[in-house]
């Protein structure tokens, strides 16, 4: 369920934390599941199945392992939840056909061991920038959740999913909140000239 929010303080302090889709004026929420797919969202500058790809390739040029193991690994490595089968799997497949990597083996309880290819070693070689900048996010991603960001996009989500029970000036003291939280970001991050 898509839930599309006017461009004000409010949303500008969802637009800072990374975690939403600017389109035009509006941002686009994705209310179901906003705490645990800000992942996603945050390397907007890159695709999303790409940047998987990648990931996913770097971490089997450094030990073959099964779908599993490589989920573990990301959430272990980068301090986040750990990706979904519908996410591992189909990456695997296509970086499968694509020959990239290739069934190494069978491990524990006849799971298929994955190892990089060539082709793929080949490929992460010409995309270097796009991996380091893949896990930067994913370490930011990672901190993000440390500092208390997953709190911080839950009570979002609520927010969202309650807005329209709060009173005017409930509202109006939630905007001076984000707004007040929203500069301050900012300000620190502009002093480390971040964008």
């Amino acid at each position: 369920m898509n839930v599309f929010v006017p461009y004000n303080p409010l949303t500008r302090t969802f637009h800072l934390l990374g975690g939403l889709l600017v389109c035009n004026l509006y941002i686009v929420i994705i209310i179901p599941n906003i705490s645990t797919d800000i992942s996603g969202d945050i390397m907007d500058a890159m695709d999303r199945k790409k940047g998987i790809r990648l990931i996913i390739l770097d971490i089997l040029a450094n030990k073959s392992m099964h779908g599993y193991g490589i989920a573990e690994r990301i959430a272990e490595e980068y301090g986040i939840k750990k990706p979904s089968p519908g996410i591992i799997y189909p990456t695997l497949s296509s970086l499968l056909r694509g020959g990239y990597i290739e069934i190494k083996g069978r491990g524990e309880r006849d799971k298929k061991v994955y190892g990089i290819t060539e082709k793929g070693i080949q490929y992460l070689d010409e995309h270097g920038e796009e991996v380091r900048y893949a896990k930067r996010m994913l370490n930011n991603l990672g901190e993000f959740h440390r500092l208390g960001g997953h709190e911080l996009m839950e009570s979002i989500s609520l927010l969202i999913k309650g807005l329209d029970t709060l009173t005017d000036e409930e509202k109006e003291e939630i905007s001076r909140i984000l707004a007040r939280t929203s500069r301050r970001i900012v300000k620190i991050l502009e002093v480390k000239n971040v964008e």
